[in-house]
């Protein structure tokens, strides 16, 4: 229930997720389409996108478990209200 009252990091996640996963595949295409000379820059591309593709795996990995937790709460939060159209009772007993 803390996920409904905190709010839920999903959107969150999954920004940073397909953010990183664009940097990740831009870079990746400028390693495999263009020649670099210096070392030092090849390898700073090089773990911008390793390092950008990990990131992201994981941020997507992460909303996918959240995305699920939530659904999951929600599931367990309609099973408990009566159907629709069942009139309900109060305290006092009279219809509602």
């Amino acid at each position: 229930m803390q996920i409904l009252e905190r709010g839920s990091p999903d959107s969150i996640l999954l920004n940073f997720a397909i953010f990183l996963g664009s940097v990740a595949v831009s870079f990746l295409i400028a390693l495999i389409t263009t020649e670099i000379h210096s070392s030092r820059t090849f390898a700073v591309f090089v773990i911008i996108t390793v390092a950008a593709f990990i990131v992201g795996a994981v941020l997507l990995a992460l909303w996918i478990w959240y995305r699920r937790s939530t659904t999951t709460i929600f599931d367990q939060i309609r099973r408990r209200m009566p159907p629709e159209g069942v009139p309900t009772t109060d305290i006092e007993g009279t219809a509602g």
